[in-house]
């Protein structure tokens, strides 16, 4: 029986293939196959050309006709198999999300690059340095909590955030939970930055709701 890790490297593996899966492109080659076949008779040849075949159908309201029919037919089994792919995807990224707290990291002592902040990414803030850096703070204070052992860099014009272990742990830490909304806002405020410049999705009052000051502290309610 594999181990939880030995599980989440191979569904890492499946959901890459999942998400590399040309369908589109078999579908589209059995399409044209099928159309060549059928337009095909006797001396009329369809041109096997993409292009000039687009034309030669053009010029005649039958063959129109069949391209029509094909086409609605091979879009509605288009639609079908996008649809059981993404299941298929769906599928194995919650499988993943499951077996990330469970699965080992390596335990080997090499850095690895988990994540760059980089100061053009803040280019509209005035302090996008400081921004940059907060943002590198926020995403070790979550890889800490996770479990990993982890160091910031700062380089030039960015600061880069390293994992001690390997691209398997790199993959499992991604999946594990990392800090909740109320946590990461608190950490956000407390490195000095406004989480909405992050997340403009945050809805404002949530601070106020979840008992946090604007400085990453929390509001102790008077008894």
């Amino acid at each position: 029986m594999p181990t939880p890790r030995e599980e989440f490297i191979q569904t890492l593996a499946d959901l890459k293939q999942a998400q590399e899966n040309l369908w589109t492109e078999k579908l589209k080659a059995t399409f044209v196959a099928r159309l060549r076949a059928e337009l095909t008779v006797g001396r009329a040849k369809a041109p096997s050309d993409l292009h000039k075949l687009s034309v030669w159908i053009q010029k005649d309201p039958e063959r129109k006709t069949v391209y029509d029919r094909l086409h609605e037919e091979f879009k509605t089994e288009g639609t079908r198999i996008a649809e059981d792919q993404q299941n298929q995807v769906t599928a194995f990224k919650e499988r993943l999300h499951e077996l990330a707290p469970l699965a080992d990291l390596s335990g080997s002592q090499d850095w690895t690059l988990f994540e760059t902040h980089s100061f053009w990414a803040f280019s509209t803030q005035p302090c996008k340095e400081s921004y940059a850096k907060g943002a590198a703070k926020v995403t070790m204070l979550g890889l800490q909590k996770d479990g990993a052992t982890v160091k910031v860099d700062f380089v030039t014009d960015r600061y880069e955030v390293f994992i001690q272990g390997d691209e398997t742990d790199v993959a499992i830490l991604r999946y594990r939970p990392g800090l909740t909304s109320k946590e990461w806002v608190k950490a956000c405020w407390g490195a000095q930055i406004n989480p909405r410049v992050l997340n403009p999705y945050i809805p404002y009052g949530f601070e106020e709701k979840n008992g946090l000051d604007y400085f990453g502290g929390e509001i102790t309610k008077a008894t």
